[in-house]
């Protein structure tokens, strides 16, 4: 008897273990799934944030281009009216930090990365957000080109891509990590323009499988819209079907697709008008909700 009264008392140790360890581990989850979500929630509002400094930017770079001065600002709010301070800012607990430069550009006048002149028609805006949560000091970091095209003194001519804004400042990758998401089209301008040709390049692996834009397929590797044929290594000029935009309305490139993880990808997108002019934007590795 007091034999198994001992077996039973070690069968009951033995089960009340692998019920706390059980129970453990769906704490654990819950834990991790409740962090996952805390930090969506925190990259989708820096999205939102960037966006709507963006606007704010854009806004005062129409009413005077002058005020986009290169270096360091923030944003300050004054008499209702937003304005260029020459330090970051703290937005609750996020400090947002300004950075101004010249765009470069090559002797066709396409924007370039290295090597290039500088543009004084042209200013990259890099907008990064720092920020302390469970895992320490973080940063997100968002670009855009603004570009001078009421005044421009250089290369800049009324093209079709001067119509143009290429949107990539709320571009991301989905949950899969194979579709980039957030990129929109808008023709500024008061005629049509036309979308004839884009140009992916990213650095990772994978092909590009299709691209839709504003509800239906403009390039297919597989269903004959567009060229080439085929899923496209990164860097291929695709020969879309004609995109026309119509004056002062937006669009949503809806999914750009691949065939293999582009998660961590830095993005150069090159939109092609039908005059040949161009529009060249690139984005830094997106979020991933």
């Amino acid at each position: 008897m007091k034999k198994h009264l001992g077996q039973n008392l070690i069968e009951a140790i033995i089960a009340i273990g692998i019920f706390g360890i059980l129970i453990a581990g769906g704490v654990m989850t819950g834990l991790h799934y409740f962090d996952s979500q805390i930090r969506a929630q925190a990259q989708s509002n820096l999205a939102q944030l960037a966006n709507n400094s963006f606007e704010i930017l854009d806004g005062l770079a129409k009413t005077n281009w002058n005020s986009l001065a290169l270096g360091t600002h923030g944003l300050i709010l004054n008499s209702n009216n937003w304005e260029i301070s020459g330090t970051p800012d703290l937005i609750d607990q996020t400090t947002r930090t300004i950075n101004i430069t010249s765009g470069l550009r090559d002797g066709n006048c396409n924007l370039v990365d290295v090597g290039g002149t500088a543009d004084t028609d042209t200013k990259l805006i890099t907008i990064t957000f720092t920020y302390n949560d469970n895992r320490g000091l973080q940063s997100k970091t968002f670009s855009q080109y603004f570009t001078n095209w009421a005044a421009p003194t250089n290369c800049l001519v009324q093209t079709e891509a001067g119509n143009l804004n290429l949107d990539v400042s709320t571009a991301f990758i989905d949950s899969t990590k194979k579709s980039l998401f957030g990129i929109y089209l808008r023709n500024l301008g008061n005629t049509v323009i036309t979308l004839d040709k884009m140009t992916f390049t990213w650095n990772t692996e994978g092909d590009i499988t299709y691209v839709k834009i504003n509800g239906a397929n403009y390039w297919h590797s597989t269903n004959g819209i567009g060229t080439p044929q085929g899923e496209q290594p990164s860097g291929t000029e695709l020969d879309l079907v004609n995109f026309v935009l119509q004056p002062l309305t937006s669009y949503q490139i809806d999914n750009v697709r691949f065939d293999d993880k582009v998660d961590g990808a830095t993005f150069t997108i090159k939109a092609t008008m039908l005059d040949n002019s161009s529009k060249t934007e690139f984005t830094t590795p997106p979020f991933i909700p």
